[in-house]
């Protein structure tokens, strides 16, 4: 019925996942647009955003992975959650002040103060990524594996919701945020994701839980490979090895896993 489906755990990964990924997709939209502000529409600090994302990704991402791989699943995914959005509320307040206090800040150690808050903003802004990403392997890449019992057609329907999730959320997110920020403030606009942080923070700690709760598998997590393969280094899904087939005695399916 509607009631089991909306109290399953697929509901609640859904409904996870579309608050993460449109909390994201707001953040990755505004911070740019910060930035190009907060310089004097300039893309330096833009490009040099953009440079330290795509370095630590390429730097810590096996790491990453790895430690995704060797961890406990509610570990993870509540650790992960947690450092993204503190990060991102955090790096919120530091714009917000910077926003209103840009002046003031400037004639401070001759203008370094204003290079400082800079750095943390970044360095904030970076942080929160990387923790998205590990959300991300954690979730897409294992939780909703388990959640299918490792069955491919599950796991492709699944695979494609969230896609589309995702989809909509790219294309509404910033539309939705650029428009608090055209029609009030940049300060506004902080305050806005701030806010929608902090309420997602809370929504999707208590879904995370729960489907684990509910989802005994979950609680279960084989050892980490030893080949040094972390989940990053493995785009395709676990599911490409994955071979069920049925035991030659009884009728338990045997889950064959090739790496």
């Amino acid at each position: 019925s509607a009631l089991i489906y909306l109290r399953g755990p697929k509901f609640l990964i859904y409904v996870s996942g579309a608050l993460s990924m449109w909390g994201d997709r707001m953040w990755h939209f505004a911070i740019s647009v910060f930035l190009i502000e907060l310089y004097g529409r300039n893309l330096l600090l833009t490009a040099i955003f953009g440079l330290v994302v795509a370095g630590s990704v390429l730097l810590l991402g096996a790491l990453i992975g790895d430690w995704v791989d060797r961890n406990p699943r509610n570990k993870v995914a509540h650790a992960s959650l947690l450092v993204q959005n503190i990060s991102v509320t955090v790096c919120s307040i530091v714009l917000m002040l910077v926003f209103l206090y840009k002046q003031w800040i400037e004639s401070i150690w001759d203008g370094w103060l204003t290079v400082v808050c800079y750095t943390v903003v970044i360095v904030l802004a970076d942080v929160a990524n990387l923790a998205s990403t590990a959300l991300t392997i954690a979730i897409q890449r294992d939780w909703i594996v388990v959640i299918t019992g490792y069955n491919r057609g599950h796991l492709a329907g699944m695979n494609a919701t969230m896609r589309r999730i995702d989809q909509v959320t790219n294309i509404l997110a910033p539309l939705a945020v650029g428009q608090v920020m055209t029609l009030a403030s940049n300060v506004i606009g902080c305050g806005f994701i701030l806010g929608w942080n902090l309420v997602s923070l809370i929504v999707e700690f208590i879904f995370l839980s729960r489907v684990y709760r509910i989802v005994p598998a979950l609680s279960v997590k084989p050892p980490a490979p030893e080949d040094g393969h972390s989940s990053l280094e493995r785009p395709a899904e676990r599911t490409e090895g994955l071979v069920e087939r049925r035991g030659s005695q009884g009728q338990c399916p045997v889950v064959l896993v090739t790496v």
